[in-house]
């Protein structure tokens, strides 16, 4: 289920991207702060109202617990261009091939 951040949602975000492995693709440091987590949730939702960018939280069905993220980067609509990014919590990583992660983001997108 994917579902665009909560500010609730930021420790979460904090725990998973301050996780070196869970970064390392990712255009990031690893996180060292809440504070971090919560700026850029602030961030992410100024960026999905200009329609620059779009970051969803992914969750679990059954319990709304998020493993992840993904969502779409430089946003052309003009050329119905993006970039795909995604992550998945490192508990999470192993469990479901990535390229299905970004699938609906896809399909979704334009």
């Amino acid at each position: 289920m994917y579902l665009l951040f909560k500010k609730k949602d930021a420790s979460k975000v904090f725990e998973y991207w301050s996780n070196e492995e869970v970064t390392r693709y990712m255009n990031i440091e690893p996180f060292t702060t809440l504070y971090q987590a919560e700026s850029m949730i602030a961030l992410l939702q100024s960026l999905t109202k200009e329609g620059k960018a779009t970051r969803y939280a992914i969750r679990l069905k059954i319990s709304d617990e998020i493993i992840g993220t993904g969502g779409l980067n430089r946003i052309d609509y003009i050329k119905k261009q993006a970039e795909i990014g995604y992550d998945l919590g490192r508990p999470f990583s192993s469990k479901r091939p990535h390229d299905r992660s970004a699938l609906p983001f896809a399909r979704k997108s334009f």
